[in-house]
């Protein structure tokens, strides 16, 4: 065949790729124009127009916001957080760095980033300008800080403790994780504004309707906007400056203090753990010499911290606080053993119980899987002793508290990929009243038994039908 011959064949082809690729840059170029008219409504609905035009706009997008008004280029960038594209990533770098900027415009130019998926924050670093360069650091520093916030905050919702929410940022920067895990556990100011701005998002976000009521969600719901005084406070312990708006900031500051220790929990998933120990240490040893102020008693727990970093300590490798709290707990169990304690007394009422229960949850949590089934199996007997001897008002309780311990063996069975007993356990939780399906699907302890299954065919028996759906869900990709 010839080469005209082919070049004849060609064109009539390029013709018809070319034709949707002109209407959508006509489409765009006449979105982009309405960007700077007088009226909101008519800005309003071409950012809608852009943000939902199909195929790829980048690049009309890039050279049109270089000569754009400020009007226009704000337009542009909220159409593209609605495209949750970070095409515009590198000019808003160099526009941030430029200090004349009005207030609008550097809003706008940060909201763009900070509401970018993890996927799209990459920006080809060796093109900025110093400048660009310096404002880009910031401003993904602001993204990693808001990111680490929110799903801290989003784990304090959880009836359990939540795993794998960090993944996805130790596998992008592992270094840059723990050291801003750091600033926040050693309460840097410049968290206050992430927190704040966490906070109204997981707000924003809403609860499920089981959990709506929670003293977590109440909590939270208190604190919005209170970080800065929080942080303050809990810097100071100055209580002098909790101000007129006294269950505001009390709330923040315990939202605060259980973000600071979910913090500690995120550092046992580091691969640093030699770095990290002797720092661990010595937070554990101010812990150890702080005292709260009265006034603050009840917002701040430093013993859950000291706890959190005794387990984080024995994560990697250092168990030596953590078997002196274990040792602790097992005297109370022993000397109350010995004192013969009533097996009809109210399960509440026996410390040797909540001792051994403490113990299982260190255990597990430790990594000594074995060990925590072994406790809880014990308790699980004992309890079950204690529900055939009580009164019937008494029962309940009972029950109450076998469902949770029966969910927890089943939690450290399937740690151990003791699948089928793992299951076994789940449904005699439910037997004894435990309904919390929703958390059986986001219960990182509970993964390997999800996959199963006998797991689906008795969810999909006994939960709600939404909860059902959702489970399915999870195997799409």
């Amino acid at each position: 065949m010839s080469y005209s011959l082919l070049r004849l064949l060609t064109l009539p082809l390029a013709v018809v790729f070319s034709l949707p690729l002109a209407a959508q840059d006509a489409e765009f170029r006449a979105a982009f124009r309405r960007l700077a008219s007088p009226t909101a409504v008519e800005r309003e609905i071409a950012v809608a127009d852009i943000a939902d035009l199909k195929g790829d706009i980048a690049a009309a997008a890039r050279i049109a916001f270089k000569d754009a008004t400020d009007a226009e280029r704000r337009g542009l960038l909220e159409a593209f957080e609605l495209r949750k594209q970070g095409a515009l990533l590198a000019h808003a770098a160099e526009l941030y760095a430029d200090a004349r900027q009005e207030d609008r415009m550097v809003a706008a130019l940060r909201g763009y980033v900070l509401a970018l998926p993890e996927s799209e924050l990459t920006v080809d670093e060796s093109a900025l300008t110093p400048a660009g360069l310096a404002a880009w650091l910031r401003l993904k520093q602001d993204w990693l800080r808001l990111e680490i916030s929110y799903q801290l905050i989003d784990a304090l919702q959880k009836p359990g403790k939540f795993h794998g929410q960090f993944e996805h940022l130790r596998r992008r920067d592992t270094h840059a994780l723990d050291a801003e895990l750091v600033c926040l556990i050693e309460l840097e100011p410049g968290y206050a504004e992430a927190l704040n701005e966490a906070a109204a998002r997981r707000l924003a976000a809403g609860a499920d309707a089981d959990r709506v009521f929670t003293n977590p969600w109440r909590k939270l719901s208190l604190a919005q906007g209170t970080f800065d005084l929080a942080l303050n406070v809990m810097r100071t312990n100055d209580v002098d400056l909790i101000g007129p708006a006294r269950e505001g900031t009390l709330a923040g500051i315990e939202v605060l203090s259980d973000v600071r220790t979910a913090a500690v929990r995120a550092l046992a998933s580091s691969p640093a753990g030699e770095r990290l120990a002797p720092l661990l240490r010595a937070w554990h040893r101010a812990v150890a010499s702080t005292e709260v102020p009265a006034p603050m008693r009840g917002s701040v727990s430093l013993e859950g911290l000291r706890t959190e970093l005794e387990l984080t300590l024995a994560r990697h490798g250092d168990r030596e606080l953590l078997d002196v709290r274990l040792a602790g707990l097992r005297s109370t169990v022993e000397r109350f053993a010995q004192g013969g304690i009533p097996v009809t007394a109210r399960i509440s009422s026996r410390p040797d119980i909540a001792a051994r229960n403490e113990a299982a949850h260190l255990l597990l949590r430790s990594g000594d899987h074995a060990g925590a089934e072994k406790e809880w199996l014990a308790l699980a007997r004992e309890a079950q002793e204690i529900e055939r001897l009580q009164r019937d008002q008494q029962r309940n309780a009972v029950a109450t508290f076998l469902g949770s311990v029966y969910y927890n063996l089943a939690c450290a069975q399937a740690l151990q990929l003791k699948l089928t007993r793992a299951g076994q356990s789940l449904e005699s939780a439910v037997a004894y009243g435990y309904r919390d399906y929703s958390w059986m699907l986001e219960d990182g302890d509970l993964e390997c038994l999800r996959s199963t299954q006998p797991f689906r065919d008795w969810f999909s028996r006994l939960a709600p039908p939404a909860l059902v759906d959702r489970l399915a869900g999870l195997d799409q990709p």
